[in-house]
């Protein structure tokens, strides 16, 4: 049948059945959707019940899932009790107790938090980031004079002037204030930031999010919300603890030593699987991030989910051992393995599964 044909016998259905006082009726989404099975209930989620009927004679352990992001609300009454305690450290005592480089980090880190823990949520374009950086290099460079690496660079530094330059006259407030000001600088006003790379200990242990700042805690709670409690939704993983790391925000681009220093600390304390959630198309320090990913694969195998900037693919690509290995494991559920095949939300940009095993 001719595909308007069938439109305009639906149109005329619907309104026939409203005319006759016979509404029609569609039947509500429910609300763990993405929980269902697309056979059994004509639903396209992840098929979460049946892999628990798989796992239902399997003993688990407990995972730590690292989740880089803008913050999460650690004493939601879905998520207060998944969220991941560091044993070592003493709170609020102003000691790193447990000689890690972050005093009082019970519950994670922010690395764009001020001494409070106020979330700086404001931060320059990827692309106002690079043409920053660079401009100094290539504002008056003769590409034909450079060498094939920098003749790369230069390819990149020229596409970010134009999209940098084509923002100035946006109506945009926010993009004009931060987004793609080279004036802003969010550096000032996180905690202990000295503005050198190689400064990985700054920000604050504590979290204060604004109303902007709620992706962290969306993801969390796909994750990890309490199952069976009756509030709000079930995570998808019954025996896993939120690790909650800030280097996300609001309004402009991830820095590339936030992401860095998050990955790095998310491994360092116990970290399993990380989930992170970034989309941009210029890095202004990549080396810093292919750093990270390379210290992670060389540390345990991590599993990422990622919504990653351009900048990072062919790194990120070295680092795949294996998507084919799924790991029927109880230090790895595949539940969450799952979870990050389908993603966790809908959005433009790359998105990658990333399975780092030990060599």
């Amino acid at each position: 049948m001719n595909y308007r044909v069938f439109l305009t016998i639906l149109i005329l259905a619907a309104l026939s059945a409203k005319c006759f006082g016979q509404p029609v009726r569609i039947s509500p989404i429910p609300k763990n959707w993405y929980q269902l099975d697309p056979a059994t209930d004509s639903v396209a989620g992840i098929s979460l019940f049946k892999a628990y009927r798989l796992l239902r004679n399997m003993q688990s352990t407990t995972v730590i899932v690292a989740v880089i992001d803008n913050g999460v609300d650690i004493d939601h009454e879905d998520l207060k009790n998944v969220i991941w305690n560091n044993q070592r450290e003493i709170p609020d005592n102003g000691i790193d107790d447990d000689h890690n480089g972050y005093a009082d980090d019970v519950h994670g880190w922010n690395f764009r938090g001020a001494k409070d823990g106020t979330i700086i949520e404001n931060e320059q374009a990827g692309a106002t980031q690079f043409y920053k950086a660079w401009n100094g290099k290539f504002k008056r460079a003769d590409s034909s004079n450079l060498s094939a690496a920098d003749q790369k660079m230069y390819a990149v530094y020229k596409r970010a002037e134009k999209v940098y330059l084509e923002h100035l006259t946006s109506k945009d407030s926010n993009e004009i204030k931060y987004a793609y000001n080279l004036n802003f600088s969010s550096g000032g006003l996180i905690a202990d930031y000295n503005f050198n790379s190689s400064n990985t200990h700054y920000g604050s242990p504590y979290f204060k999010l604004s109303p902007n700042l709620s992706h962290g805690t969306h993801v969390a709670g796909i994750i990890a919300a309490q199952r069976n409690n009756g509030i709000g939704i079930d995570g998808i993983a019954d025996n896993v603890k939120i690790m909650p790391i800030v280097a996300s925000m609001a309004v402009g681009d991830e820095r590339d030593e936030d992401v860095a220093n998050a990955i790095r600390y998310a491994v360092d304390n116990g970290a399993r699987i990380i989930s992170m959630s970034f989309s941009k198309l210029f890095s202004a320090d990549k080396k810093l991030v292919d750093d990270a990913i390379r210290y992670a694969e060389k540390k345990m195998y991590l599993l990422f989910t990622v919504l990653v900037t351009t900048a990072w693919i062919s790194t990120i690509r070295r680092t795949i051992i294996t998507l084919l290995r799924y790991i029927w494991m109880a230090s790895a559920p595949p539940t969450l393995l799952r979870l990050a095949g389908t993603g966790h939300c809908l959005t433009t940009g790359w998105r990658i599964l990333i399975l780092i095993t030990e060599k």
